[in-house]
């Protein structure tokens, strides 16, 4: 039996609770974290984007942190959240590398965290998915290339690396 995807239309923020990244002063993994708590009544709109975001290395100690500016037309935006992460491969909030990242075939696969991972697996994985999600969702957005069958089988060769990570 072919296995399916079902759509849960997450969207890519959902998976920014907390990001893998490198740590800027000795390239061991850091940790992106929200350093208050979170109250799921107001999930959407300007409680998250208003966060601040705490940069956390257990390797060396580094910390650092950043909040959401008010843009021009009164939205919030992180310093990097406009950058093309498809391309480069950096965390929306202080524009550091992903950890969790690898090449393939002149592109860029990655994740935010091993969560965003294993929802990447999942679809990746799938031979049957839901033929239209939502206009926002991750699955929506992901490039041509991780959707391809073709590619299939080496993507996910590279997750299983990216896991013993």
């Amino acid at each position: 039996m072919k296995e399916r995807f079902l759509n849960e239309n997450k969207m890519l923020f959902r998976f920014t609770d907390q990001v893998l990244v490198e740590c800027p002063e000795c390239n061991s993994v850091a940790k992106i974290v929200i350093p208050e708590k979170i109250d799921n009544s107001e999930e959407y709109g300007d409680r998250w984007n208003s966060l601040k975001r705490r940069l956390v290395c257990t390797n060396c100690g580094y910390m650092k942190e950043t909040k959401a500016k008010r843009g021009p037309f009164s939205d919030w935006k992180y310093e990097y959240q406009e950058a093309n992460i498809s391309e480069e491969a950096i965390d929306w909030f202080f524009g550091l590398p992903l950890y969790l990242q690898a090449p393939f075939k002149g592109n860029t696969f990655w994740a935010f965290n091993y969560e965003h991972l294993n929802y990447l697996e999942r679809y990746i994985r799938a031979e049957l998915r839901d033929p239209a999600p939502y206009y926002l969702s991750v699955e929506s957005t992901l490039p041509k290339w991780i959707k391809l069958s073709k590619n299939r089988e080496d993507l996910l060769k590279i997750i299983n690396k990216m896991k013993l990570k």
